[in-house]
């Protein structure tokens, strides 16, 4: 940061370090004894280097990039310690009538136009000066003439935080040009002398502090005074003000050093450089000296180009290794950021000058294999130095809380960011030179972890698979290789590893960069210590459509509880262990069962069902299929109902109503049938005759098996006729509701005139048949539910049928 004005002296005295000083303040014009410093050695600091062995330090031309300032003389310059740069403000060409108002900042070895982005800026001059306003952390600008209107300007402006503004102050010193301005660290505030207008030189002294200007009042004052060069000096804790001009014009320079301290200003006397007006000064801190170059004497029109330092021993002359350009008139500043003093600008003889100079004894350099990539970035640094004094010590910052003191570390970058990585380079005598690479890290690698659960068990075992994939550049793709020939897709996957061995797992991840990670685990299979297997019980496995089947499952081994799946083979499906299924039409059906326990084993099993196409109830003919009983019975039945019978099988077969509704376009589901008033013709009973018609057209039931009492299968398929009859004409009594004690087993005996065990195993086979269907209900006069009969609409039409074919014979 560069500090314009300290104090080198505190009270009356200026303090020396290794030789006792004589010093005076001159109260007044009458004052007789003069301060005075020990004569300077010419060269001194250069002949003790060269008894090191050491090069003498340097100008060097700094190779900046970026937009260069264009040429110009007395332009103004501070270093913003806030910035970490140096601002450059105004100055003219030489013979032109425009002055500057840009503005640029200098860091490191960069030039960068601010112009286009500021709003406001100050209007443009030459011989400004600028100061760090330590106090406020802001720069301050006073002063400047602008030749194209001939105004000497008194304004004050601020620069802070990247921008400029006006200070409108109460009360402002007189307007001037070439003024000495700096920072007093002693009073913490900015010093102002002297300067020119258009008519003279001023020898007044101002000061700045919180944005208010006050005159001082020093009992002595450096008389008229203008185009003085002014710098701090922290070590001597003065302020240093060298040469200028007692008029406006350069033309008698003068080579005067005072020093402003307490408030009172102290001339310093002792061998000094030659006499010049707008040299260059600022305080080096590496040197701990005030350092001076360049300037021009008026008398003799002639620019400087020697290289002066004043520290506690006063001036002493320098023999750079590479000589100062001879100019006068620059803008200069200490680069704290870059530990150097730097000037530029200024006129030599016949032209302005457009470069920058540096004062460098050490130089430092960073190397590095790596400046950019994706974290964790590793980087191997190095430093590569010039001149200074061997040996060197190292201190490395990599602006993520890490440091080293190896010449060449490594460092490894593990997060996402911009680095500002450091080295400051320390030689054996003492001076320090800084440098400063940019280290980019993108986002980290890719990286991916499998996981497998579980990773071990018995066949068949399903693992459940993950992929924690993170870094890189999401959105994520992830394949599978199951180590057993299948393939899968997705950050999550689940598989079944159906024999024993051991599965390496590979996951290949890539992200929406091209980037790709590959990471694996192992599964281990061992075989089931008891299969799992499943078995399928069924009842019937066999029977006349519609069947209805009742299914269980059954499974041995396997883990914990099952889950089964049927496939009844007709399209269907169901679940669970125990299920029933309805088979409507004939056809042999495979009934597939697939059972799977918590673990992820599988059993399957397989049974065949045969549904057959159902048979007619066989009636038999003649009357040995009925005892004379059963005849006379049935006989008395079918006469008192023969009226009405007649009249319906009439009807139904009547020309006028067409042939008889075929069997198939009667209801073939088992929801049994009501009948409403009528539905059956005819009176109580059945036809005597009924008992020995064959029914061939509709098939009721299957062959009878074992009789029901002493009757032959015959007279029990007889008994199957009686029963649908009987069945048919209870179905309603009324509009109201079914006649449900006729349609019990009593009521099926009284109407028959038959014992029940008769007929017990026909009423079973026509359920089973489905032609009949019984449910329990209440009855009148019966103190619990009994089992009642009904029609299905197949045994309807069979029933219809038996009394159609007897009316028709």
């Amino acid at each position: 940061m560069r500090r314009e004005w300290s104090h080198l002296a505190r009270g009356n005295v200026v303090p020396l370090l290794g030789t006792v000083l004589l010093v005076t303040v001159l109260l007044g014009a009458n004052a007789s004894a003069i301060p005075s410093r020990p004569t300077g050695i010419p060269g001194a600091g250069t002949a003790v280097r060269a008894a090191l062995g050491v090069a003498p330090p340097g100008w060097v031309t700094l190779p900046v990039s970026g937009s260069l300032p264009p040429t110009r003389v007395a332009p103004a310059m501070a270093y913003d310690a806030v910035l970490n740069e140096s601002i450059l403000f105004g100055g003219h060409l030489v013979g032109q009538s425009n002055d500057y108002n840009d503005t640029w900042a200098l860091r490191g070895e960069t030039w960068t136009n601010l112009g286009a982005s500021l709003p406001l800026s100050p209007p443009g001059r030459s011989g400004a000066k600028m100061v760090w306003d330590a106090a406020d952390s802001e720069i301050v600008l006073f002063g400047g003439y602008n030749s194209s209107t001939g105004a000497f300007y008194n304004d004050t402006w601020i620069f802070a935080a990247g921008h400029w503004s006006q200070d409108v102050v109460a009360i402002a010193p007189p307007p001037r040009n070439w003024e000495a301005f700096g920072w007093d660290s002693q009073a913490s505030s900015a010093v102002m002398y002297g300067g020119a207008n258009s008519t003279s030189a001023l020898n007044d002294t101002w000061l700045f502090v919180g944005g208010t200007w006050t005159r001082g009042n020093p009992a002595t004052v450096p008389g008229p005074l203008a185009y003085a060069a002014a710098a701090d000096d922290p070590a001597d804790h003065g302020f240093v003000m060298f040469g200028g001009s007692p008029s406006p014009s350069s033309s008698s320079p003068v080579n005067t050093t005072w020093v402003y301290s307490s408030s009172n200003w102290l001339l310093v006397r002792g061998p000094a450089p030659g006499a010049r007006t707008s040299g260059d000064i600022a305080w080096d801190p590496a040197r701990s000296a005030d350092l001076l170059a360049g300037g021009y004497n008026g008398s003799t029109s002639t620019y400087d180009g020697d290289t002066w330092e004043l520290n506690a021993s006063g001036w002493s002359q320098l023999v750079p290794s590479i000589a100062f350009p001879a100019r006068g008139a620059s803008g200069g500043a200490y680069d704290a950021a870059s530990a150097r003093v730097e000037f530029f600008g200024g006129a030599t003889a016949g032209s302005d000058l457009d470069t920058t100079q540096a004062f460098d004894e050490l130089q430092a350099r960073i190397t590095d294999n790596a400046s950019s990539g994706m974290s964790p970035l590793k980087v191997q640094f190095g430093s590569i130095e010039t001149a200074g004094v061997p040996n060197y010590t190292y201190s490395w910052s990599f602006a993520d809380g890490s440091f080293s003191s190896a010449a060449a570390p490594s460092h490894t970058f593990t997060t996402q960011g911009t680095y500002d990585v450091r080295v400051n380079v320390t030689d054996a005598g003492g001076i320090v030179a800084g440098a400063n690479t940019t280290v980019r890290a993108s986002a980290a690698l890719l990286s991916a972890s499998v996981s497998a659960t579980p990773a071990t068990g018995t066949a068949p075992l399903r693992v459940t698979l993950h992929d924690s994939v993170a870094g890189g550049a999401a959105p994520y793709n992830v394949t599978w290789s199951f180590g057993d020939g299948s393939t899968g897709y997705g950050v999550w996957a689940n598989h079944t590893f159906v024999s024993s061995g051991t599965y390496v797992v590979n996951a290949t991840a890539r992200d929406s960069a091209s980037g790709l990670k590959v990471s694996s685990t192992t599964v281990t299979v061992s075989a089931a210590a008891v299969p799992f297997t499943a078995s399928i019980s069924l009842s019937p496995v066999s029977g006349f459509a519609p069947l209805n089947v009742s299914l269980r499952a059954s499974t041995s081994g396997g883990v914990g509880a099952d889950v089964a799946t049927w496939a009844f083979g007709d399209g269907a499906t169901g679940t669970g262990l125990a299920a029933t299924h309805l088979y409507s039409a004939a056809g042999n059906y495979t009934v597939a069962l697939t059972v799977r326990d918590s673990a992820g084993h599988t059993a399957y099993a397989n049974q065949t069902i045969e549904v057959h196409a159902s048979t007619p109830v066989t009636e038999c003919v003649g009357s040995g299929c009925l005892s004379p009983l059963d005849s006379l019975g049935i006989i008395v039945g079918i006469a008192i109902l023969a009226g009405a019978v007649i009249v319906l099988a009439w009807r139904r077969r009547s020309p006028r109503d067409g042939p008889p509704t075929p069997p198939s376009a009667q209801p073939a589901d088992h929801a049994p049938a009501h009948f409403g008033p009528g539905a059956v013709p005819g009176p109580a009973g059945l036809p005597a005759s009924l008992a020995g018609a064959e029914i061939a057209s509709e098939p009721l039931a299957g062959s009878a098996g074992s009789p029901d009492t002493a009757e032959s299968d015959a007279a029990g398929a007889t008994l199957s006729n009686q029963i649908l009859v009987h069945l048919l004409r209870q179905g309603r009594s009324d509009p109201g509701a079914p006649n449900l004690p006729g349609l019990t087993q009593d009521g099926i005996a009284g109407g028959l005139g038959r014992p029940q065990a008769s007929f017990v195993r026909s009423l079973q086979r026509l359920e089973k048949s489905g032609y009949v269907v019984s449910r329990t209900d209440h009855v009148s006069g019966r103190a619990r539910r009994v089992k009642v009969y009904e029609l299905t609409p197949r045994g309807e039409s069979a029933a219809r049928r038996l009394f159609g074919e007897f009316a028709g014979r």
